[in-house]
């Protein structure tokens, strides 16, 4: 099984997933806010911590090693701020709501509300969907997880 097809299996299909998402998984240049966003969707989600990382390495040409320690640090701040409320808002793929990363001692179907009615989802909505269809294609080509 490859690392998309890991990731598919605890988000589902990518065209669901929300393209603020894709654009900084495959396209942007790793910075904080974005490293940030992606901990929160995929902590949120539940995709455990080395799939995120692995996933994040395959599709961003500009990963380091830092990258993994940054979100292995948003990871370990949700994991110890058990009692804390909304730390981050999320996409939650199961729902199809936004959701408030809370403490993991608190209620995790904590629900925006209102809930954002800009965001847009797919890998067309993107801007750039030549550039995440290849490095898809590339993911799927010869790489096991």
């Amino acid at each position: 099984m490859n690392i998309l097809q890991c990731m598919q299996r605890h988000l589902g299909s990518i065209e669901y997933r929300p393209s603020d998402i894709l654009i900084y998984l495959f396209c942007c240049p790793p910075n904080e806010s974005r490293f940030r966003a992606i901990a929160k969707f995929c902590y949120g989600n539940d995709v455990p911590l080395t799939i995120a990382t692995d996933f994040y390495h395959f599709c961003n040409a500009a990963s380091t090693p830092f990258d993994h320690e940054t979100l292995e640090y948003y990871y370990s701040y949700f994991q110890h701020h058990m009692y804390k409320h909304h730390m981050g808002r999320y996409y939650n793929m199961a729902a199809r709501k936004f959701m408030y990363n809370n403490g993991k001692c608190l209620n995790q179907a904590d629900e925006v509300s209102p809930q954002p009615t800009e965001q847009d989802f797919g890998i067309a909505a993107t801007g750039g969907e030549l550039i995440i269809r290849a490095k898809l294609q590339y993911i799927t080509r010869d790489r096991p997880a």
